[in-house]
């Protein structure tokens, strides 16, 4: 017993021995790296964006530190439920709901303009002042609402640069997300600008463009929309 005793304990000597000689050897990869790990992680702790990722700590940050950017989220979750959602939808038989969320529509009562406008769904008419059955705009701004006027007869449609001007506009609104109301007198003028808008900006196939814009309110225009593309 006393044999082993003293067989252990010289294992033991030799152990730490080699132990002091590989600390010495190793001081910058080992005790140095602990020091440097422990430094960065509480410097990470304190200021998470500052290079976790490129320092390989992310997922030790992001669970010591998940409720501050969990309760933002939730916040904004609430505030605004879903940027891409209708906040409104087609009510009467002049109205279609479209894509993007959108509305189609012939010309709007007054209440139906403060309905809208109260929805913060912004306005897009295609018709000329003069059309107006009543003062449009000026409600709308006196509302506070979003009003866009894009004049629009069928001869209109039969050029390019009139047609391309329309595009951004509609490019514009839907990049910026949310409902729009989109009108003229009878949906005529939005079914074909619709129409045409998916062909020839968005690219899809005529015939399969000509049915969405029916869908939109294209009626009498149906035959310029035709000859526009190529049908």
């Amino acid at each position: 017993m006393a044999t082993q005793r003293l067989i252990r304990g010289g294992v033991w000597i030799l152990a730490g021995a080699l132990g002091l000689l590989a600390g010495c050897d190793d001081d910058e990869a080992s005790g140095g790296a602990a020091v440097d790990a422990a430094v960065i992680a509480d410097s990470a702790v304190a200021s998470p964006d500052a290079g976790a990722a490129d320092m390989g700590i992310g997922e030790m940050v992001d669970a010591e530190i998940p409720d501050a950017a969990v309760a933002d989220a939730e916040v904004v979750d609430a505030s605004t439920p879903d940027a891409g959602a209708p906040s409104l939808q087609a009510e009467t038989n002049y109205e279609r709901d479209v894509a993007f969320g959108w509305i189609a529509a012939g010309q709007p009562t007054e209440d139906r303009v403060r309905a809208v406008v109260a929805a913060g769904v912004p306005i897009i008419s295609l018709r000329y002042p003069e059309e107006d059955p009543f003062d449009e705009a000026g409600l709308v701004a006196e509302l506070g609402g979003s009003f866009t006027r894009y004049p629009t007869s069928g001869a209109d449609y039969d050029r390019v640069a009139f047609r391309e001007g329309m595009y951004d506009l509609y490019e514009a609104a839907i990049e910026a997300g949310g409902t729009v109301y989109l009108h003229c007198a009878s949906g005529n003028r939005v079914g074909a600008s619709w129409a045409l808008f998916h062909a020839e900006r968005l690219g899809v196939p005529p015939e399969e463009a000509l049915e969405i814009g029916r869908q939109a309110g294209l009626s009498g225009l149906e035959s310029r929309v035709r000859e526009i593309l190529g049908l």
